[in-house]
């Protein structure tokens, strides 16, 4: 499970969605094939939970698909 930078938050809610995309992105990049089906549940449940706005959340999740096409080649 994704584990959000405790400098990120405040009073439990994010002050910018911005860095927690980021760090995701981070996250994604680096990430091998086997990490990328729980990073996908992890980016929705974070969706869901209105830490990641629409717009991130799809670009992430398109980050995702690309990420595994490229591992799989």
């Amino acid at each position: 499970m994704l584990r959000v930078n405790p400098a990120l938050t405040a009073t439990g809610h994010l002050w910018g969605t911005s860095m927690f995309a980021a760090q995701l992105k981070i996250t994604i990049e680096g990430a091998y094939l086997h990490q990328l089906d729980p990073l996908s549940r992890d980016l929705w449940k974070s969706h869901d939970a209105g830490l990641l706005g629409d717009e991130d959340a799809q670009r992430l999740a398109e980050l995702i698909y690309s990420r595994r096409e490229a591992l799989r080649d």
